[in-house]
């Protein structure tokens, strides 16, 4: 019923981006709006995602005209607050806004610096591994 983002072993978790989004409500961000203002998300994910949240009951839609808010189901909380620990353990093949994301979302919900510093540095391996990362030296980017 919902959108993952990876199964591993089993586990299915919800996408980095849903996470982020549900963790911006349970922060007070209670409009798409300040979603995208304060949370620094487009509206071209925003009101999809939104929309995948709320027909996956983790997300209750109230209409304030003019602007539409948001509030979280009880599930959707426990997603926001927990959700992101798993990518922790098991960064996958994230993007680069995605490990943000996550990192953030972590850091509000009290994660360990040292925890989040090895899941950077999880991710950021993996990006070199994949050739999604590439570190000039400072002679190949041309520079003398």
């Amino acid at each position: 019923m919902f959108r993952c983002d990876i199964q591993r072993e089993g586990i299915v978790r919800q996408s980095a981006l849903d996470i982020y989004i549900v963790s911006l409500l349970d922060r007070g961000f209670e409009t798409s709006y300040a979603l995208q203002r304060r949370g620094g998300l487009s509206v071209g994910s925003t009101i999809p995602a939104l929309q995948r949240l709320a027909a996956a009951g983790l997300v209750a839609t109230s209409s304030n005209r003019p602007r539409h808010g948001y509030q979280l189901s009880a599930a959707g909380r426990k997603l926001a607050r927990t959700g992101w620990k798993a990518y922790l353990k098991a960064p996958g093949h994230l993007d680069l806004d995605a490990v943000l994301r996550v990192a953030d979302v972590a850091q509000h919900y009290g994660a360990g610096a040292k925890e989040i510093a090895s899941f950077l540095d999880a991710a950021a391996s993996d990006r070199r591994s994949s050739g999604r990362l590439r570190i000039s030296k400072p002679n190949e980017a041309g520079d003398s």
